[in-house]
């Protein structure tokens, strides 16, 4: 059997009906009621002999749907907004109180050797708002530094990432770009348009274009973003059609990448 008709195989085993609940949950109670049943779904195909996991429900702060509606958003959006009636409360209600959800899968065999925000992993974020997730490998976050750098830093990465991978890890890596500002500031995630922000339909700006994650996001998320040495943005839907061979290849290669130096 080839390595691709394996990896098909084994995403025909998953359920990832759970886990879209989480990544799509508009409430921290929501969230946290779907990962109960999302973990287990989850460590099926992430033994947890192998692999440790964890989870964020990341709520905005106060003055948060304030600064996106004042300062994020780009002036032909808050003037599309103006325009068409929607205050900054309205705009507050659309985009709910959680800004985004993730988990991440690792790797025993590097975590029980470091801090546990050092070394990188299997990660998913989900934007409730936006019905976007994006998934991918990233490193560890550390908030101080330049997000601009960050990129740069998940690049070179990258770069010695695939000097190390061989064979289809190595093909299948080359497929996952690293994360750039286009992620974070404009609507590289967003395979498709997105015509909605929460209720607040918006396919009349900007011609049917859609939202840009900007719209929703903090300065956090774009460092959170900015780790990522591979990464791939879609619909909640496509990632319940398609996530279970995504996850299985970013298990591959983080399998490979934990056997090899200087990741081991």
């Amino acid at each position: 059997m080839t390595d691709d008709a394996a990896l098909e195989e084994e995403a025909q085993g998953w359920n990832l009906t759970a886990v879209g609940a989480f990544l799509s949950a508009r409430s921290e109670t929501d969230a946290e009621t779907a990962w109960i049943e999302a973990l287990p779904r989850l460590s099926e195909h992430f033994t947890p002999d192998l692999w440790g996991s964890g989870t964020s429900v990341n709520p905005y702060g106060q003055g948060a749907h304030s600064n996106l509606y004042n300062v994020e958003c780009q002036r032909d959006f808050r003037d599309w907004l103006q325009s068409n009636g929607v205050t900054p409360e309205e705009y507050a209600q659309a985009v709910g109180p959680v800004q985004y959800v993730s988990f991440q899968m690792h790797l025993l065999s590097l975590m029980d050797r470091a801090r546990s925000n050092k070394g990188w992993r299997v990660r998913v974020i989900g934007f409730p708002s936006l019905g976007v997730v994006a998934c991918g490998l990233g490193s560890h976050y550390q908030g101080t530094q330049n997000h601009n750098q960050m990129g740069r830093a998940s690049q070179l990465i990258r770069a010695r990432a695939l000097e190390v991978l061989t064979g289809s890890s190595k093909s299948a890596l080359e497929a996952w770009p690293s994360a750039s500002a286009e992620d974070w500031e404009e609507r590289g995630l967003l395979a498709e348009p997105v015509l909605s922000i929460g209720d607040l339909n918006i396919s009349t700006y900007d011609e049917g274009r859609g939202a840009k994650l900007r719209m929703v996001r903090n300065t956090t998320v774009k460092k959170e973003l900015a780790t990522f040495f591979a990464i791939k943005g879609m619909t909640v839907n496509t990632f319940l059609e398609e996530g279970a061979e995504h996850l299985d290849i970013l298990r591959s290669i983080a399998l490979e990448l934990g056997r090899k130096e200087p990741y081991a």
